[in-house]
């Protein structure tokens, strides 16, 4: 795997569905989408005391300490991943 802790290109493991994506976190490219998620005061409130992120670097750095412990995948290791939808809409049908 060639391991780059914040580029475009990492050769991580994924999990990919029809519909859905779920892929590690990347330390730069995610860093601003991540900081909307654990700025969210509903998502953090299920999170812990001191979870809430003020900062784009804070959550990198945060994103960094996930791919430090998470990678390489180790059997057994779990960690966060995101998700990313595969399809741009989806028709729902009753």
């Amino acid at each position: 795997m060639g391991l780059n802790p914040g580029g475009d290109r990492l050769q991580l493991p994924c999990l990919t569905t029809d519909r859905l994506r779920l892929r590690p976190w990347r330390p730069l490219a995610d860093a601003a989408a991540a900081l909307q998620i654990y700025g969210d005061p509903q998502v953090v409130a299920h999170l812990g005391p001191g979870s809430k992120p003020d900062t784009i670097a804070t959550v990198q750095r945060r994103l960094q300490r996930y791919y430090q412990v998470y990678h390489p995948p180790r059997l057994g290791a779990v960690g966060p991943w995101r998700s990313q939808p595969r399809l741009r809409s989806l028709a729902i049908f009753s």
